[in-house]
């Protein structure tokens, strides 16, 4: 548990990190491989707290910012549920007695395309989120983020 307390203590999984939880929910090594959406979006609910808190967000800022956490919680489900397909293909094709370098790149493609649109779609949750708060606001969390990342 101090393990997960101290990674989202970190500034860059505060609110603006909606990319990061939806790629560490794709896979079983951070134990979030098997969450409904609903946990989905309380995992990233909770994370969003601690750097809402911090910044003294208003009840406001609050719901419009999980409002945008309960919408990515789908996609975020969506995309690790097309991952888990691709990479099930890769290695039935893998598997083979004969690899078909055609099909692995078009799965290489494929695999390309969804982290494309993946890293889209969760962007744009981002920055609507982002939106959310004030500048200054933003500047706080931004000054945090600087100083945890050196």
């Amino acid at each position: 548990m101090r393990k997960f307390w101290s990674s989202i203590a970190r500034p860059s999984a505060l609110v603006l990190s909606i990319v990061p939880l939806a790629l560490a929910c794709h896979g079983p090594p951070r134990h979030m491989g098997n969450l409904s959406e609903s946990e989905v979006a309380e995992r990233m609910g909770d994370v969003a707290e601690y750097g809402l808190d911090y910044v003294d967000a208003s009840d406001d800022q609050v719901a419009r910012v999980e409002q945008q956490l309960r919408g990515a919680a789908p996609e975020v489900v969506k995309l690790r549920a097309e991952h888990r397909a691709l990479m099930a293909e890769l290695r039935a094709e893998l598997a083979k007695d004969k690899i078909d370098r055609a099909r692995i790149e078009e799965l290489r493609a494929r695999a390309l395309d969804l982290f494309e649109r993946g890293s889209a779609q969760l962007s744009e949750r981002l920055v609507a989120s982002a939106e959310v708060l004030t500048p200054e606001q933003r500047r706080k969390l931004m000054s945090r983020w600087e100083k945890h990342s050196r």
